[in-house]
């Protein structure tokens, strides 16, 4: 199994204002899980504009050292840009492979974001329904 696990946070810097993961099992995709979560900073608008994520919204949700338990479990964690993913989150027991550094070393020249690698390769990704790009559901998948 491999678990593909993204967070949205505050600023470039942290603090995480929401985890989600998805579960690779024999190439299908299960287990989607998602929790917003409450900071420890205020989010930054430019954060805010790019995730959605507003203050409101995380004022009452848990901490993330009482939601992360939920996403142990996996003896590989994949990430895309998993450096960043690897220091904002507690620790997480189990081997990284990061998804960004695969891509430069596959397709040297090409965009590496997601999006951007989505529409090089012409990757067909379907999501859950009210999801959108840069919620960290939607980017696990």
């Amino acid at each position: 199994m491999l678990r593909v696990i993204d967070t949205e946070t505050c600023d470039l810097q942290g603090g995480i204002v929401e985890v989600a993961s998805v579960d690779v099992i024999d190439g299908k995709i299960v287990n989607p899980m998602s929790h917003l979560v409450r900071p420890d900073r205020p989010i930054s608008a430019q954060a805010m504009a790019i995730h959605r994520i507003t203050e409101s919204m995380v004022a009452d949700k848990p901490w993330i050292e009482e939601i992360i338990p939920l996403y142990h479990g996996s003896q590989w964690y994949v990430a895309h840009n998993a450096s960043f993913d690897r220091r904002v989150l507690p620790e997480m027991p189990g081997e990284w492979i990061c998804t960004m550094k695969l891509a430069r070393r596959l397709w040297p020249g090409i965009k590496y974001s997601n999006m951007a690698l989505y529409k090089s390769r012409k990757l067909s990704v379907r999501t859950p329904e009210g999801l959108h790009h840069h919620r960290a559901l939607y980017d696990c998948y």
